[in-house]
């Protein structure tokens, strides 16, 4: 994530460029050695050169690790609250979305994922379906967030995996 914040996306075409820059950042003391050792260039190549990572270096703005805070209701978040006590409580929702991009259209909603995908395709399809049911509630809620805050549609939402490379659309 800390990499993928940091890149100057006018400098992603190449796996080249891409090990420059996180060179650079251990130079800058923005990484250790260490940290820099698990970065894997291949794979955020992957992601630069796949049609979403295209898209997004088209893009008229692209926005990283944005922070944000929102209230929300707590009847809209907890869906089964039936206690009149809690009706009108609210709930402060906080979290820091990856990557959104602007495209004529509306809005782009990208968040990075890393966990393990198994190799087998049966395997493979399952992680992937238990993944997007573990985040949706999550993406949902970031694309109202930005819907709400930047008067904005998003019109897509995605999660990146780099463990295996696949984009996994959200409709």
């Amino acid at each position: 994530h800390f990499v993928m914040q940091r890149l100057d996306l006018n400098s992603v075409s190449t796996m080249e460029q891409i090990k420059s820059q996180v060179e650079e950042m251990v130079e800058k003391e923005l990484l250790t050695k260490q940290q820099a050792s698990t970065v894997d260039i291949h794979k955020i190549n992957n992601f630069f050169t796949s049609q979403l990572g295209k898209r997004m270096l088209k893009a008229e703005k692209v926005y990283r690790e944005v922070p944000f805070n929102m209230q929300v209701g707590s009847k809209e978040f907890f869906v089964h609250l039936d206690d009149e006590l809690y009706k009108n409580e609210a709930v402060l929702l906080q979290g820091v979305i990856d990557c959104f991009f602007e495209e004529q259209e509306g809005l782009v909603l990208l968040d990075y994922k890393t966990d393990y995908i198994p190799s087998s395709t049966k395997k493979s399809k399952q992680a992937v379906i238990k993944i997007k049911e573990r985040y949706k509630l999550q993406i949902e809620y970031y694309a109202k967030v930005l819907e709400k805050l930047l008067k904005k549609k998003v019109k897509e939402r995605y999660i990146y995996l780099f463990w295996n490379g696949e984009i996994v659309e959200f409709k």
